[in-house]
């Protein structure tokens, strides 16, 4: 017997006897990151992402803070978006200030397996920073690719 064709995700696996839910549900962290075709998996070292049952999504970052929000499938289990938020105190010179920030990630899923997942899209940055009496909004929109495998 001989399967072709039979994969959901252009990298593999070509088939998989494990839902979908079973292969992405779980913490993982970066083997490759990647923004705008800059490698930043070296910053990242320590950050993992933790894609939860009933849609919900963690985003664990040293020493940038964490990020919650939610995750869903697009495009019949091919793609996924994730939407998330969270703040940071930022001191600098003996002033304090805060960093409100949400994400929205629209990615193609390229690998899902039990051990790997690759992502190729979209993320749009949404930063707000009140500093000193004063308030900075920046928006921006980057292309990212994440390689991730399980944390042990």
């Amino acid at each position: 017997m001989v399967f072709s064709g039979c994969g959901k995700y252009d990298d593999g696996p070509a088939i998989s006897f494990r839902s979908s839910d079973k292969r992405i549900i779980q913490l993982w962290k970066f083997t490759q990151r990647t923004v705008n075709g800059t490698d930043i998996t070296m910053s990242c070292v320590n950050d993992s992402v933790y894609i939860r049952n009933y849609g919900l999504y963690t985003y664990y970052s040293i020493p940038n803070g964490d990020a919650t929000g939610v995750w869903v499938y697009e495009n019949h289990k091919r793609g996924i978006n994730i939407i998330s938020s969270g703040s940071v105190e930022i001191d600098s010179g003996g002033l304090t200030a805060e960093k409100f920030y949400s994400n929205n990630i629209t990615a193609t899923i390229k690998k899902l397996k039990k051990s790997e997942l690759w992502i190729e899209g979209d993320e749009v940055i949404h930063d707000s920073i009140s500093y000193a009496g004063t308030h900075t909004v920046k928006d921006a929109k980057r292309t990212i690719i994440w390689h991730l495998e399980p944390v042990e």
